[in-house]
């Protein structure tokens, strides 16, 4: 596609959310990519956000590298494309006047717990969860790390063997948004994790370095387990396909990979807080059977 075309993508940009609030930056434009968002989209959403500065041989080189197109870094250069100074103080504004996270819902108190139902054999080795689930096979294939003190240790995907709800949690210190979110799915997820065994978070960092992740990490005190920081990084990695066009996104699903709840619906962005209340409630509805906490243990 010539640059000439390309350009008329971002003449005829349709406004959107997507990553931090504010110009685009060279982190946005790499993780849009990394993310499966088509060369035509990124530059609709160009068109209403600007460039917040002129990107450096290095930064594209490293976009064509994540499969852009040398019409699309061409396109990136054009003139009226970068946000002017006036651009770049109202985001700035907008962003230290923005609003303050939205508040996760107040937890339910545990529901009784059942003690019958299904084998242990269907229960924990088979449908609809355990080593023979989709998701278990797909995280089976990737390396985590945990928080251990101040480090990152490696986590054994065996815990992953007794859980039955997973929320995936696309996000980056460098994203104001997520900045103001992620203290409060900490908190969160320190009241509903100890009574609810059969659900877990995984974190898939956008940071731009293992050691931003890192200290992402460590100052929020993240408990949940981290894909290992290059494979969060890959297309290619099984839970890439759940992340949406911004973030941060939360994603839950069930065992077999089915997405129960999205901040997206369709193409618009709904917020990480309304999967959080879909969680409480779905685990409200599904508590852990005497089985599932036995073997947490």
């Amino acid at each position: 596609m010539k640059v000439r075309a390309l350009m008329a993508v971002i003449l005829l940009g349709t406004a959107s959310w997507s990553m931090a609030m504010g110009p685009m930056t060279y982190k946005d434009i790499s993780l849009m990519l990394r993310t499966g968002m088509s060369e035509q989209q990124i530059l609709a959403d160009l068109n209403q956000r600007k460039l917040a500065a002129a990107l450096s041989p290095q930064e594209e080189k490293s976009l064509q590298q994540l499969g852009a197109s040398a019409a699309f870094v061409g396109a990136l250069k054009a003139p009226g494309v970068q946000a002017s100074p006036m651009d770049l103080k109202t985001a700035a504004s907008q962003l230290q006047h923005s609003e303050p996270p939205p508040q996760l819902p107040p937890l339910p108190p545990p529901a009784s717990i059942p003690t019958g139902g299904q084998s242990a054999n269907v229960m924990m080795y088979g449908e609809p969860f355990g080593p023979a689930s989709p998701m278990f096979n797909a995280l089976d294939t990737s390396h985590f790390v945990s928080l251990q003190g101040d480090r990152l240790d490696s986590f054994d995907r065996s815990h992953f063997s007794h859980v039955r709800y997973y929320a995936i949690y696309f996000s980056a210190h460098w994203c104001p948004p997520c900045r103001r979110f992620t203290p409060e799915l900490v908190k969160f997820y320190n009241e509903v994790k100890p009574r609810n065994p059969h659900f877990e978070l995984i974190f898939v960092s956008q940071d731009q370095s293992e050691s931003e992740m890192k200290e992402y990490m460590t100052g929020t005190q993240m408990k949940w387990p981290a894909m290992n920081y290059d494979e969060a990084q890959l297309h290619s990695n099984p839970l890439a396909k759940y992340c949406g066009r911004g973030i941060p996104c939360l994603v839950f699903v069930d065992a077999k990979g089915n997405v129960l709840s999205d901040s997206y619906e369709g193409t618009t962005y709904v917020g990480p807080a309304k999967v959080a209340r879909d969680i409480a409630q779905t685990l409200q509805q599904n508590p852990p059977t005497q089985m599932e906490l036995s073997v947490a243990r």
